[in-house]
């Protein structure tokens, strides 16, 4: 026998015997092989997507909880029932349709079958859980119609179907990402993680501060990469950072806006109120000029209303109809500690028409006020009855009381056809702007700092 064989036979019975040996550690060793490598090939396409994805790391100052994410947060985790074009046209997103049923105050909507929540889950009906002021009951009728019933009449209601809905919170159904996880501290959100549903959509991580000097310290520490302010002075302190790039737009979704009591001893005469729109001076640097409650962005936006603007000798000839030549106004300005400056403005602005002007920061909507300085969340549909109908005392700050008004907000409430509510809101910015309830002042632009 050749030397060659005997080598071969030689390592073919050593290895027949390794293999006897240790048959069971070869076969469980090759089977956990297979497993971590078809598991590893599965979960690739995330860990690729996470690793290798561009991250936005974004900041945002506040304290929340999971059942008060921010509406930025949940616009992109899931979808509403229906959505409001500019053009003023109701169109379904979750539903197929709708249809109001002979009393006028009952209607059914249609959910899209095979929609589902970001787990998995089908979306169904009884899925769809809104919180509605008094006056609206829900009724499920199959797994895919719902009900809503008002107590009254309100051609309208579908506008308020436009927030998107969640299921536990964090659960979303339709949107471009999903909650893939979040971290707690003190019982309040500090992070919130969002995982991309499609391939060209950025990884994105939400870490909240408690203030806006918290903040800049994460941006400055690289903490997060992005965050928005409206402040000018923290916009300065990165104007000459290289690897920072600023952006600025315009919010037309919120209005500066001085609120007045209509029920004050000084404010309750038009003239009066017609000195402040008149003496205070414009705020270019923060905002583009407002003309009226309802924003350019809307359908029912109209140019051709009264506008005021900065005219000294105007207000003066105004003061002097209400307060004569000697007399003095006593008035308290309230607002928030973000607004102080513009508030700090408006008050050396007044002492040129004998408006003597106390300044108070506060951290709550008052109760009882002279003047009231903040920023106004705008309804995306022109329907400002809860804010300016004299029957509405919670939500009316001013207590405004105008006939009139109340039967134009009452009108644009019960008629659907685009053109004719547009007639509507045509009157009534055209007079509330005339009366001054409050003074509309500017759409406050918004700074977006970000690394290149």
């Amino acid at each position: 026998m050749t030397t060659p064989t005997k080598k071969f036979r030689f390592y073919w019975w050593f290895l027949t015997a390794f293999i006897k040996k240790n048959a069971k550690f070869i076969v469980s060793s090759f089977v956990i092989g297979f497993i971590i490598i078809f598991f590893f090939l599965s979960i690739y396409p995330s860990i690729s997507s996470y690793l290798f994805r561009k991250k936005d790391k974004i900041g945002l100052v506040g304290r929340v909880k999971l059942n008060s994410l921010p509406k930025t947060i949940v616009s992109q985790i899931s979808s509403p029932l229906v959505t409001v074009t500019p053009q003023g046209e109701i169109i379904p997103v979750l539903v197929n349709s709708w249809e109001i049923l002979p009393d006028k105050k009952t209607f059914r909507f249609h959910v899209k079958s095979g929609v589902k929540w970001s787990d998995g889950k089908e979306f169904q009906a009884k899925d769809i859980k809104l919180e509605f002021a008094e006056g609206v009951k829900t009724h499920i009728i199959d797994d895919l119609t719902i009900e809503f019933k008002l107590d009254q009449p309100l051609e309208v209601f579908p506008v308020y179907l436009t927030q998107p809905l969640t299921r536990n919170n964090i659960q979303g159904v339709g949107g471009p990402y999903k909650i893939q996880g979040y971290t707690r501290k003190r019982g309040y959100i500090s992070s919130i993680n969002l995982f991309p549903n499609k391939e060209d959509l950025p990884y994105r991580v939400y870490k909240f501060y408690n203030s806006q000097d918290e903040l800049t310290l994460a941006y400055k520490s690289g903490e997060i990469n992005q965050f928005e302010t409206t402040d000018r002075d923290i916009v300065n302190s990165f104007a000459s950072w290289r690897n920072t790039k600023i952006e600025r737009s315009v919010d037309y979704n919120r209005i500066m806006t001085l609120f007045f009591n209509m029920q004050s001893e000084f404010l309750k005469e038009r003239d009066a109120r017609k000195v402040m729109a008149y003496a205070i001076k414009s705020f270019d640097d923060y905002g583009v000029p407002a003309v009226g409650p309802i924003p350019p962005t809307s359908w029912a936006h109209v140019n051709d209303i009264k506008q005021y603007g900065y005219n000294l000798n105007k207000a003066k000839e105004a003061a002097d109809k209400v307060l004569g030549a000697t007399e003095e106004a006593k008035l308290k300005l309230y607002t928030f500690i973000d607004y102080a400056p513009v508030a700090e403005a408006i008050k050396e602005d007044l002492k040129h028409v004998h408006y003597n002007v106390s300044l108070k920061l506060l951290s709550y909507i008052p109760d009882e006020f002279d003047m009231f300085l903040t920023i106004w969340d705008v309804p995306q549909d022109p329907d400002q009855y809860f804010f300016w109908h004299s029957k509405q005392q919670q939500t009316n700050i001013t207590k405004y009381n105008n006939a009139k008004i109340d039967q134009l907000l009452e009108s644009g409430r019960e008629i659907v056809n685009v053109q004719q509510r547009k007639k509507i809101y045509r009157d009534f910015q055209k007079i509330i702007v005339d009366d001054l309830p409050a003074y509309f002042m500017y759409y406050p632009y918004v700074y977006t700092i970000k690394r290149k």
